[in-house]
This record gives structure tokens, sequence and C-alpha cells, in this order.
């Protein structure tokens, strides 16, 4: 197996197809080794260092100085993930919104706010919405605890406090969710007046994985209206010509249930691929571009076999605007990079790359531990994920200078814009091939990060932004939603993170951050009955490499699910 060095080196030499063969031997690869590999391979000049802390500082600044946080973060600044409180808030979003039951729905409030200590929270923070929340919270608590005489009376006030607390809550919730939420449906989406930090967006139709063929069905259904409707749109406004479409984003899980390595049947082949053709046929005629989602680890060589199939689709040479996701949290995301790339050479046609850190972070360790694999498929530390990000970026951007790749960088972090236009302005001084940089950030989400950025227009740091907007029904926003709580939790507790510190306290820096030594145990480990599985410390070629008993789900899959036979641009031999 190539180490990353030679990967990097000798990948212009190996040509898309072996370079695809070479994703399997980067799926569970040694974190500790990779992350040596990283530090020297994306070494950036203590010049370079000092200005992306100084950017990334001021930035952060600005943004925890602004007073018009939205109110997730509003809330989260308040009860944070990793306190008692805002595990229970988290937990009310994530459940209350199922329960059916109105008696089991007043029991799990109950529990969830009663055993918190909202007290402690009461004036605490600086915004007059938090704070009143607080109050009702205390109130609350101390309203459903109190016990009362089983009388017709108090019957009928406890129902009346079941009613309230629900309907309470419920709102809440759902105001939560509107931040999130671009529209209902594609037309009044795209009725909505954009905000100064949003030149254009990236449309995603609400759902999840489809768990049968109806379901598939009503994905693409969704799907299609929702590029006529972007076509439709373009066309009565005149909107979206130039530089800056709007464009889909789509789920390949969505388009079957059977979308994973286990299965390889007719339905996947026919049924499915003709979903998929049609999707970006439409798109191709009326000019709107697609974006393939990244999904879970075990899907990311399928994904990238669809891909490969509907790239080389006749009539789509040169549109150049048929792109696809990558998860920097993966050991697979350079290689994947240096595969698109030699991908778009040969085929001589453009490829966007929307970079993003990953989704299913704790999907894939609690599956990666359930299965007793040798190890993981992502890392199991955050600064390391930050690191493979900025070495991300930086092949991208060297990608797009030889004209195949058009990056688009999808963050909220301080420091990750700050390493884009570092290292964009040392590739390119002069502005001329890589500027404007793309950025994207969730609708919702990212507001403060990237008001303080405009600011830097003026300073010649040409930029603009595409907001990832979710389209659909408030019944298919909970998994989306319990993401977006998430990931708000962690950008907040970064900034807060800085804030508590102090002015003066430097923006972390993911070259010293990252650790070579594990943060999580490896499945392996967990099992006390099971004898640990040895360590090769020979080199990395032989690292990372599962045994029969637990091979991976990539190592099982031997043979492409499109094709039978495999042509020479066919890069199957056996992604959030």
């Amino acid at each position: 197996m190539l180490i990353l060095r030679d990967l990097l080196e000798r990948y212009q030499q190996i040509g898309p197809a072996p370079l695809f063969e070479v994703l399997s031997d980067y799926y569970l690869y040694d974190e500790k080794d990779y992350v040596d590999q990283l530090k020297t391979i994306s070494h950036i000049s203590p010049t370079d260092e000092q200005s992306i802390e100084q950017l990334a500082h001021t930035l952060t600044t600005v943004a925890l100085e602004s007073k018009q946080l939205p109110l997730i973060n509003q809330v989260l600044s308040e009860y944070q993930l990793d306190q008692y409180e805002g595990v229970q808030l988290l937990a009310l979003a994530e459940g209350l919104l199922r329960i059916k039951s109105p008696d089991t729905a007043y029991r799990f409030i109950q529990d969830k706010i009663v055993s918190g200590n909202w007290e402690s929270h009461k004036h605490k923070s600086r915004h007059t919405r938090v704070n009143l929340a607080t109050e009702g919270l205390t109130l609350l608590k101390h309203w459903l605890s109190s016990n009362s005489n089983r009388t017709p009376f108090n019957y009928w006030l406890t129902m009346g406090k079941n009613f309230l607390a629900q309907e309470a809550l419920k709102l809440l919730i759902n105001k939560l969710a509107s931040i999130f939420i671009k529209g209902s449906t594609i037309e009044s989406a795209l009725a909505q007046p954009s905000d100064h930090l949003q030149h254009c967006c990236s449309f995603d139709m609400l759902g999840e994985a489809a768990l049968t063929e109806k379901d598939a069905d009503q994905y693409l259904n969704n799907y299609l209206n929702a590029i006529e409707g972007v076509a439709q749109h373009k066309s009565a406004t005149g909107t979206g010509k130039a530089d800056y479409p709007h464009s889909i984003s789509i789920k390949l899980s969505a388009l079957t249930p059977k979308f994973n390595w286990r299965h390889q049947s007719p339905s996947l082949e026919t049924t499915f691929i003709k979903r998929v053709e049609q999707l970006i046929r439409t798109a191709h005629q009326h000019s709107v571009p697609i974006t393939l989602d990244a999904e879970e680890a075990d899907r990311l060589e399928l994904t990238l076999t669809v891909f490969h199939h509907l790239f080389h689709m006749p009539g789509l040479k040169g549109w150049g605007q048929l792109g696809i996701a990558i998860q920097a949290y993966g050991f697979r995301a350079i290689p994947s990079i240096l595969y698109l790339s030699e991908l778009a050479k040969h085929h001589e046609t453009r490829i966007p790359i929307r970079l993003v850190k990953g989704a299913y972070w704790d999907t894939e360790i609690h599956r990666a531990q359930e299965l007793g694999l040798s190890g993981y498929p992502v890392f199991s530390q955050k600064p390391a994920t930050d690191l493979n990000y900025q070495s991300c970026a930086k092949l991208l951007l060297e990608q797009q200078l030889q004209g195949w790749i058009t990056p688009q960088f999808a963050t909220h972090n301080a420091v990750a814009i700050a390493s884009v236009f570092t290292l964009a302005e040392q590739l390119d001084p002069q502005h001329e091939h890589l500027f404007p940089i793309e950025f994207q950030r969730l609708h919702g989400m990212g507001e403060t990060i990237y008001t303080a950025l405009s600011g830097y227009k003026k300073q010649g740091k040409e930029y603009y932004c595409r907001s990832y907007c979710p389209v659909g029904p408030y019944q298919e926003l909970l998994p989306y939603l319990i993401r977006r709580i998430l990931e708000n939790g962690a950008n907040q507790s970064f900034l807060n993170a800085l804030c508590k510190a102090g002015s003066r306290q430097n923006a972390p820096k993911p070259h010293e951050q990252a650790s070579p030594h594990l943060s999580t145990p490896i499945p392996t480990t967990l099992d006390e009955n099971k004898e640990e599985t040895p360590t090769n410390t020979s080199g990395p070629t032989e690292q990372g490499q599962p045994t029969d008993q637990d091979s991976t789900p990539e190592q099982q899959n031997s043979h492409s699910p499109l094709s039978s036979e495999t042509p020479e641009h066919d890069v199957i031999s056996k992604h959030d």
C-alpha cells in the first residue's frame, strides 16, 4: 500500500482506476501514522501560521461581540451540550416530536424537566430571550414536580398542565426547527428573500434514506420538482445565470432502499440507476448544478462508483456542474480528491468538490465498535480532522490551479476560513485563478462568522457564500435538526472557549493540537474477553488491514454493483 507522501507524489502516473483501488487500503488506516504523515506533508510556514491566527482571531472576536446572535446560538451559549441541562434539552428536541401518546409525552417531559437544575442558569445569559426561557423552565419544573391530592379539580388541573407543557415545548422546538429550514416547498424556499451573506443556495430536500421503493419514488419526484422549480425561478427572475447559480444536493440513499455494500441486486443496477440518470439529465437540460451528498463511510466507494457512471453519461462532457461532497474526518478524503482530480483530467471536465468536516461521526464510531473492527474509518480526535481539512483544502486549491477541480469550502470554523484564504493567497498572490473563493454554510448557522468576514472583501479577500438550505415539511426535520443542534453545540463551544480565555488567547492550531495518541480506544480493545489485536509497527503498508473475521464492508464487496463487466475506466474491482 502506498503511504500518503508517495501517493501525493505519484498519483498523476497512477491513473484513475488504480487510484480508486487504493481507497480500500485507507478505510481503516492507522490513525497514529496518518496524523504523523499529515504533520509532515501539511507544513505551514511561521509567516502563514501568523496570518491564519490573526485573521481567525479577528473573525472570532467580531463574531463574539455580535449583538445579533441567532436564537439557537443564544440558547446553546447558556445550555451547552457538555452540561446536563443542555443534554436534557437535546433529548426533549429529539424525542418529543415523535411521541404520539399525550400521557407518554407528559411523563417524558416530566422526567427531563424535573431532573434539571434550571435555577442555576437564572439571569446568567446576556440574552433576554434565554433568560425568559430559563424562568419558564424553572416554573415548569416546579409545576411538574408538585404533588396534589387526587380530587376531580386536581385531576383536571393536571390535565391542563399536561397540555400546556406539551404545547409550550413543541412551540419552542418548532421555533428552533424553523431556523434551519428554508421553506416547506421549493417554491416557498425560493420566495424567501436572501440575506446579505447568501449569494446563492444549495437546496436539500429533507428526508433520510429510503426504506421502500415507494419512498424512493417520492424522493425522486421531490428532487425533480426542485430542479424544475430552480429552473423556473431562474427563468422568471433572471437570477443565477452567471457565476452563482442555485444548485440541488441529492442523497443517493434516498433513491433506493438498497444503497449499501450488501446489495448487488438487479434493482440497484436498473431501477436505481435509471432514477439517478433521470435526475442528472433533467438537471443538465435546465443547467441546474447537482452535488452528490456525502453519507456514511461504507457508502463512499459505492457513491464514487455511481458518480463515475454519471460522469461518463453521453452528453455531459464539459458540463462541469456535477459535483460531490468529500468528508475530511475520513482517512480516504485525500485519496478521493486525487482520484476525482485524475478522473476530471482524463475526461476533460471540471468536478466541483464540496469539502465538509463530516456529519456522521457518532454513527461511524459506534458502528465500528459494534462490529469489533480493527480501527475506525474516521479520526477519533477533532484536531486531527481539522488538520486533515486544512490539508485537503490546500490540495483542492492546488488542483484548481491545474484547471480540473472547483473547490467549495463548507465550514463555520474561523481557523478553517482563515487557512483557506492564507493558502489561496500563497498559491495565487495576484488573485487571478483561485478567487473568488466559494464558501458554504448551513442555513441558520454561521451568520456571525461570515458577517465578520464580509468586512474583508474591501481588503481583496474576494469570496461568495452558498447556503445549504433544507426544504421540506416539519415531520421530515427530526434527524436533520438533531445533527444541526449537535454541530451548533460544537461550534459554540469553540467560540465560548476563546471568549472565556480572553481576547489574547490564540486561535487553536490543528497542526499543534492533533495528537498521534488516540483519544478513543480501538474497537477490538473494548471486549475484555477478546485478545487484543496486535499492532503492526513495521510500517504503514500493513497497518489497518482487518482480518477475514472482521473484514470491512468495502473489502467484502468485490464487484461493481453497476456492471458485470469492468471496462478500463470502471474503477471498482472488488460516502455525509
